[in-house]
């Protein structure tokens, strides 16, 4: 069994290395693990928070297959111009794969649920936000 498990997982931000990311994850893949791995993409301080949105996919035989987009931000600074949002997927709540282009909607959308829907603080610290929520 390999140590490092790589996944292609999606950075939305306004710093200059945004997109497509490879991200590698120590095995076994869990979310601690994940939460680790992640951590590249933030500030050592950083109050990881996490949230989850539901989709459908519509597969060519009619039957939709359930995944979630798993969103990952820095809850002291959600809210804020400055805050980064890593993305995966997990399929059938258990599964985590590789994000592609074509999930890049889903993974918008996602974001855009997670920005709109979970609360941001208004202190001078951003605050935090309620953790691992699913917003469907």
């Amino acid at each position: 069994m390999t140590k490092e498990i790589t996944i292609d997982s999606c950075l939305i931000s306004s710093k200059p290395y945004n997109g497509f990311r490879p991200l590698k994850v120590q095995n076994p893949l869990n979310r601690e693990n994940l939460l680790d791995a992640a951590r590249i993409y933030f500030e050592d301080e950083a109050a990881m928070k996490e949230s989850r949105v539901r989709f459908r996919s519509t597969e060519q035989s009619g039957v939709g297959v359930l995944f979630d987009i798993i969103v990952l931000y820095d809850g002291r600074e959600h809210g804020s111009p400055k805050c980064s949002y890593l993305t995966f997927k997990l399929v059938d709540s258990k599964e985590l794969v590789d994000l592609t282009t074509e999930d890049y909607m889903e993974v918008i959308k996602a974001v855009h649920m997670v920005k709109n829907r979970v609360p941001a603080t208004k202190d001078e610290n951003w605050g935090s936000s309620s953790t691992a929520k699913q917003l469907v």
